[in-house]
């Protein structure tokens, strides 16, 4: 099946054009379609909705080094660089939500102006986010590789120091 991304929406559009009776109604839905899309993407996009995104991967980040804390005692230094890090991140997103309400009494003009700086403040808070979340992430699982290789070690260990073992500790690592 040869079809592009770009086919599949269209072919599905006309399709549904098609269903429509009369060219009449067709122009006023096609109108329709068209706008409640630029909406939805205006609202998706904007500085307010991004914020709640950024506010969201902060929980999840938070929860995330939670779990680090309780699952990556031997780590101390690392978790409490990412935890500055998050706390840097959660004061920086204060910030930016402080600013947006002062943003919302201020004239149109000098809200258009900042919206850049803005959104490339927020931009940067989002991926710092997912930078800290990667790196819990990661310690948490070599947390988890180094138990299953203490693990692995000592099962071996168990089944050298029997002799009678040794033979089946040999055929199950080859």
């Amino acid at each position: 099946m040869g079809t592009t991304p770009f086919k599949l929406p269209s072919s599905i559009l006309f399709f549904a054009l098609s269903l429509i009776p009369s060219n009449v109604l067709r122009y006023p839905a096609i109108i329709f379609a068209a706008v409640s899309v630029v909406i939805y993407s205006v609202h998706r996009n904007s500085l307010a909705a991004r914020l709640n995104q950024v506010h969201d991967v902060i929980i999840v980040v938070d929860n995330i080094l939670t779990r680090a804390k309780a699952e990556c005692m031997r780590d101390h230094l690392l978790l409490a660089g990412c935890e500055t890090r998050l706390l840097r991140m959660k004061l920086s997103a204060s910030k930016l939500h402080s600013y947006l309400l002062e943003l919302d009494v201020m004239a149109w003009k000098h809200y258009l102006q900042n919206k850049m700086a803005i959104s490339r403040s927020l931009a940067k808070c989002e991926s710092e986010l997912r930078d800290i979340q990667t790196s819990l992430l990661l310690l948490i699982e070599s947390a988890h590789q180094r138990k299953f290789a203490e693990g692995l070690n000592l099962n071996t260990e168990t089944l050298v120091s029997f002799p009678p073992l040794r033979q089946a500790a040999a055929a199950c690592q080859a």
